[in-house]
């Protein structure tokens, strides 16, 4: 279906163009609006490049790992960068290396193309999509139909910006449809299965969260809507104003009841003109498709389970482990009990998403080890290793404990930021870690702080404006001084049927940022509840703090 051919006959003509820019016969500005859409963009200091990898919804086959894993090695690439999108970048590449890995990923089903640019991006899907204990149904086989079709059809396509769509299992919206320009979030209407539609989201410049889509929809029809919200900003988009071409803004322009109206008219039109050739697509591909979890099974039956237990429990007392058969482990921040008795997904998140390539190596030898199919990443930098047994979710904690967040302020995200994303105005990953390692040395606890979210600017790629407590990188002059500074803002959040945006608070220098962590997790430790719970009982004493440190 994906024309492999075509791809590859791009790469000559991209490689000139990369080559230009390398001689500065390019501007950034030129070459970024070349190479966005073939998933490439240089580095800051333009001597270097990134390439995003498309992983089909977070999904990381096998195969793939271990073609990523040659190319980190190959290209002598010290970590792999989980994105905040279900991709995977790898960073400092020569052009050569970057053309080698584009040319040979193609062969192998890993595409760059769209991976940025005016192109549909990846297709998000809850990472705990056929595993999860509260999944209405799994919804893997539609984002994939979505993604192949997508891919299929990209050449067609002259966009005004970039398309984002996810598929949800539950209402803890893990793919975060509700802040995406097309999201389906499953349930369920008299034992029938159904997608809820949720249009219009988006985060960066002018956010907003999604317009619900008043009818429920069937799974059979996912593309018909995804050709129809193609056409809509196709028709309606800004092609002159690019910081306005998403579809949020159409629907802005047009008002909510517009907005809907429009979209129902061309959900007809293409029932009326595509309908034929869009099933004939479905079913070309499910004729292909693999459900990837036939294979697992539970392996405790629920008769025989003796106790819950505590994973730290089983770690400290070895008797536990003679009985592995007839426990279960119980839900932390790293590990998580699926709907299929005894299996379980575990946790792995590496600090700002960047996984050292021997950890990957590790992770990809444990798959082999243990006959798993994949691994999936998530919206928030994290791989998870699904479809475990109690004995080998022991066996990697103890091996690789440092990678299992113990908190959801271990869990927290950060774009890679300056110094190498060319419009990263600050450096995200290097503010995360000095908090992590503030709260270290001052023997702090931070087991009531949040997630917290980074990006380097106002772009989002942190996904900042829906988190908990969220920064954004900017400047700002203070007295004769123009400080590197971060805008705070609190209580955003996305899941649980629910999407709100942060408030924003103001703007904190950078280097005041962890003195400022470590007096929110001194308050809340002082209090003992979580940052949410106190945000909403005494949102005062919260932002009294962060203002102590606005500038």
């Amino acid at each position: 279906m994906i024309n492999k051919e075509q791809l590859k006959k791009e790469l000559p003509q991209f490689r000139q163009t990369a080559q230009d820019f390398l001689d500065k016969k390019l501007s950034v500005v030129e070459f970024k609006g070349k190479s966005g859409g073939m998933g490439v963009y240089a580095e800051k200091g333009g001597q270097s490049f990134m390439i995003r990898l498309r992983t089909h919804g977070g999904i990381v086959s096998l195969p793939h790992m271990k073609k990523i894993y040659e190319y980190a090695t190959k290209y002598k690439v010290d970590t792999i960068h989980i994105t905040t999108r279900q991709a995977v970048q790898l960073h400092r590449l020569s052009l050569d290396g970057m053309m080698d890995i584009m040319e040979d990923a193609i062969s192998h089903d890993l595409f760059t193309r769209g991976g940025g640019g005016n192109f549909p991006r990846n297709v998000a899907i809850s990472p705990l999509a056929s595993v999860e204990k509260e999944e209405i149904f799994d919804v893997t086989k539609y984002a994939l139909l979505v993604e192949e079709y997508l891919l299929t059809h990209m050449f067609e396509y002259h966009l005004p910006r970039k398309l984002k769509i996810a598929f949800s299992s539950s209402e803890k919206d893990l793919a975060n449809a509700k802040i995406n320009d097309l999201g389906f979030i499953a349930t369920k209407k008299d034992g029938k299965e159904y997608f809820k539609v949720d249009m219009a989201g988006g985060i960066g410049g002018n956010p907003k969260t999604a317009i619900a889509y008043p009818e429920l929809i069937s799974p059979e029809e996912v593309l018909i809507y995804v050709s129809a919200i193609i056409h809509l900003f196709v028709k309606e988009g800004d092609y002159e104003n690019k910081n306005r071409a998403r579809i949020r803004f159409i629907a802005e322009r047009m008002g909510e009841e517009g907005f809907i109206s429009c979209y129902q008219s061309l959900i007809e039109e293409v029932r009326r003109t595509e309908k034929e050739e869009l099933e004939s697509f479905a079913n070309e591909f499910y004729l292909t498709y693999v459900d990837r979890q036939e294979n697992y099974g539970s392996v405790l039956k629920k008769e025989e389970i003796e106790d819950s237990v505590s994973l730290e429990n089983v770690l400290e007392d070895t008797s536990y482990q003679e009985k592995l058969q007839n426990i279960v482990l119980e839900e932390t921040p790293y590990l998580i009990p699926q709907k299929q008795l005894g299996r379980y997904t575990l946790l792995l998140h590496p600090v700002g998403g960047q996984m050292k390539v021997e950890d990957w190596a590790y992770v990809l030898n444990k798959m082999e080890a243990y006959g798993l199919n994949d691994v999936r990443i998530s919206m928030d930098e994290t791989m998870y290793v699904r479809n475990l047994t109690a004995s080998q979710v022991i066996e990697i904690v103890k091996e690789k404990e440092y990678l299992c967040p113990k908190s959801k302020f271990a869990c927290s995200v950060s774009c890679i930021g300056a110094p190498i994303c060319q419009i990263g105005m600050q450096t995200s990953q290097q503010m995360l870690m000095s908090c992590f390692e503030s709260l270290k040395e001052n023997n702090i606890c931070a087991t009531y702080l949040p997630k917290i979210q980074i990006s380097g600017c106002p772009n989002s790629c942190g996904r900042h404006q829906t988190a908990s407590l969220g920064f954004s990188g900017t400047r700002k002059r203070v007295g004769d001084e123009v400080k590197n500074c971060f805008s705070v803002f609190v209580g955003g959040g996305v899941g649980e049927g629910v999407a709100k945006l942060g408030e924003e608070i103001g703007v904190v220098p950078m280097e005041h940022i962890p003195q400022m962590i470590m007096e929110l997790a001194n308050k809340l430790n002082e209090v003992e509840k979580e940052f949410d719970v106190l945000l909403q009982e005494d949102k005062k004493s919260i932002v009294d703090i962060i203002s102590n440190y606005t500038v």
